[in-house]
C-alpha cells in the first residue's frame, strides 16, 4: 500500500495493513508529511505541522508494533487536529491574530486518549477564527481550498480538517462541533463527520466557544472509521463535568444486509424543504429512494417549536461566545475577521433574562424531540442547504439567485447541538457541478453505536464515500 492507494485509504484499511506488516507507521507519516509539504501551500488545510516529531513517533510506533503488534486500530495512524485543540509541543492559534500563539504543554483529553492508543498527531488544521462560523473562510489566517473546486471554500468551522481528509493529507482528523462545525465541512468536502452525543467526549484542553454546545468529534472517510476513533476518544474526564456518569461507548457489531431493513426514519421535511437549493434537494430525494429500497420506512417528522428552538440556540451561542471572548473583541476588534467580531458584539446585547429563557426553551424542546424519537430510529435531513460556496464572495449561485453561506450553511446541523443527540454526515451524491452533498442522520441520545452501524450500512450499499477529488490539491 503506497502512493495513491495509501493517500485515500480508510483508517480501517490502513490499520489492517499495519497489523499485517504490509505498511508501516513510518510509511504512513512520511506520506502525510510529503503531501503537506508539497501541496499545503495551495490547499491551506494545515496552519502548522511538525514533521520531525511525527516521524520520530512513527518510528517508535513501528518498533512497538513489530515487537507486540498494534495496541489499537489507530496505532501508527497520522491525524490532523483542528487548531483549537491542544496538542503537546505544537502551536495553537485558534485561527486568530489576537489569540496569543502558544506552544501547548499538554494534550487535550481527546488527544491524550488517541496518543495513548498510538495515534500520531501530524499538525494543526485551519479553522474559522475561534471556530465561529460555518463557511471555512478566515479573513485573518487561512481559508482552506475545497479540493473538488479550488475556488470554493470547505465549510466550517473545522474547514482544514475536512480539507485534509478529503485531499488525502491524513486519513482522519479531529474537529469541534458547536452548531455543525464537524458535519458541515464533512458534507462540503465529501467525507464523513461525526458529532457524538453531548458528554461522550471531553472538552478539556479545547478553546471553548459555547460550552453548552461544544462537541469534539472525528472526520474520516467512513462512518466505521469515525466509530473506531470515537471508541478511543470517548470517556469520562474528571475535569469536564459534562462527561460524568455517562455511558461508555463501544463499537457496534458490523452491519450486514439486514441492518437497514425496518429502520424507522423521520424526515424533517419542514426544516429544510422551503430553503434547500434544487441541486441539493434532488440528491437528497434520490437518497431517500435509496434508503427506501434498502428496507427503511420513511415518514415526515415535524417537531413542535423547531424554529423557536433554533432561535434559542442562536441566543445562547451569542451570549456564551461573547462571554468567552469579551476582552479580545473589546481590545482587538479591528484585528479580527469582520464576520467574527460583528457576531461576537451581537452577544453583548443578550440580556441575562434572554439567555436564561433560551436555556429553558432548550429543555422544553429536548423533551419535545424525546417524544418524537419514540416513533423513529433516526431523523434525516440534507447536512447543508447548499453546496460549497465561493471563496471570493462567500455565496453559492443557486437557481434562485445568490445564497449567503454564512447565514445558511449551518442551519440544518444546529438541531442536534440544541438537543445533544449524536449526528453524522455521510456523502450521498454530487450536484451537477460535481460538488459533494451530505446526508445528515440524527440518532437517539447515547445511541452513537446504532447511528454508526446504520451509517456504515448505508455506505456498504453506496460508493459516494469512496469517490475522491480527481486532482485534489495539485490544481
Amino acid at each position: 500500500m503506497a502512493g495513491e492507494t495509501l493517500r485515500f485509504a480508510s483508517v480501517h484499511d490502513i490499520s489492517l495493513a499495519i497489523a499485517s506488516r504490509a505498511v508501516s507507521p513510518v510509511d504512513c507519516v512520511k506520506h502525510s508529511v510529503d503531501m503537506i509539504e508539497r501541496h499545503n501551500e495551495q490547499s491551506q488545510a494545515f496552519l502548522s505541522h511538525d514533521a520531525n516529531t511525527a516521524l520520530a513517533e512513527a518510528a517508535k510506533a513501528e518498533g512497538e508494533i513489530m515487537r507486540d503488534g498494534p495496541r489499537s486500530p489507530v496505532h501508527g495512524i497520522p491525524f490532523g487536529v483542528k487548531d483549537l485543540i491542544a496538542v503537546r509541543g505544537m502551536q495553537r492559534t485558534c485561527g486568530s491574530r489576537v489569540y496569543p500563539p502558544e506552544i501547548c504543554t499538554e494534550d487535550a483529553h481527546v488527544v491524550r486518549r488517541l496518543r495513548e492508543a498510538g495515534a500520531i498527531m501530524v499538525g494543526m488544521t485551519s479553522p474559522n477564527e475561534f471556530a465561529y462560523g460555518p463557511t471555512g473562510i478566515n479573513a485573518v489566517s487561512a481559508s482552506p481550498r475545497n479540493p473538488w473546486d479550488m475556488k470554493r471554500a470547505c465549510g466550517g468551522s473545522s474547514s482544514g480538517s475536512g480539507c485534509a481528509v478529503s485531499t488525502g493529507f491524513v486519513p482522519a482528523a479531529l474537529g469541534t462541533d458547536t452548531g455543525g462545525s464537524v458535519r458541515v465541512p464533512a458534507a462540503i468536502c465529501g467525507v464523513t463527520g461525526l458529532k457524538p452525543s453531548y458528554g461522550l467526549t471531553s472538552r478539556t484542553g479545547i478553546q471553548p466557544l459555547c460550552i453548552t454546545y461544544d462537541h469534539p468529534g472525528p472526520l474520516a472517510h467512513t462512518a466505521w472509521d469515525c466509530g473506531m476513533i470515537l471508541e478511543i476518544m470517548a470517556g469520562q474526564d474528571r475535569r469536564d463535568p459534562s462527561t460524568w456518569n455517562r455511558p461508555t461507548f463501544r463499537m457496534p457489531e458490523e452491519p450486514d444486509g439486514e441492518t437497514l431493513k425496518g429502520c424507522r426514519i423521520g424526515i424533517l421535511e419542514s426544516y429544510f424543504r422551503e430553503d434547500v437549493t434544487s441541486d441539493v434537494a434532488s440528491v437528497f430525494d434520490a437518497t431517500l429512494e435509496e434508503l427506501k429500497s434498502l428496507g427503511c420506512s420513511l415518514t415526515k417528522a415535524d417537531p413542535a417549536g423547531l424554529s423557536e428552538a433554533l432561535e434559542c440556540w442562536n441566543t445562547a451561542c451569542l451570549a456564551e461566545a461573547y462571554h468567552v471572548h469579551e476582552q479580545r473583541v473589546r481590545d482587538h476588534h479591528d484585528d479580527m475577521s469582520p464576520d467574527v467580531s460583528s457576531r461576537l458584539l451581537l452577544g453583548r446585547e443578550i440580556s441575562t433574562q434572554d439567555y436564561l429563557g433560551a436555556c429553558r426553551q432548550r429543555e422544553i424542546f429536548q423533551a419535545e424531540v424525546a417524544g418524537l424519537m419514540e416513533r423513529f430510529d433516526f431523523l434525516v435531513t440534507p447536512t447543508t442547504l447548499l453546496p460549497a460556496i465561493s471563496l471570493e464572495t462567500g455565496e453559492f449561485e443557486s437557481d434562485k439567485g445568490p445564497v449567503n453561506g454564512s447565514q445558511w450553511l449551518g442551519r440544518l446541523t444546529r438541531l442536534a447541538n440544541q438537543t445533544g443527540q449524536p449526528a453524522i454526515s455521510v456523502p450521498c451524491g454530487f450536484t451537477p457541478g460535481s460538488l459533494p452533498v451530505g446526508l445528515q442522520m440524527i440518532g437517539h441520545w447515547f445511541g452513537d453505536g446504532d447511528l454508526i452501524r446504520v451509517a456504515a450500512a448505508f455506505q456498504q450499499h453506496t460508493d459516494w464515500h469512496s469517490r475522491h477529488p480527481p486532482a485534489g490539491a495539485e490544481k
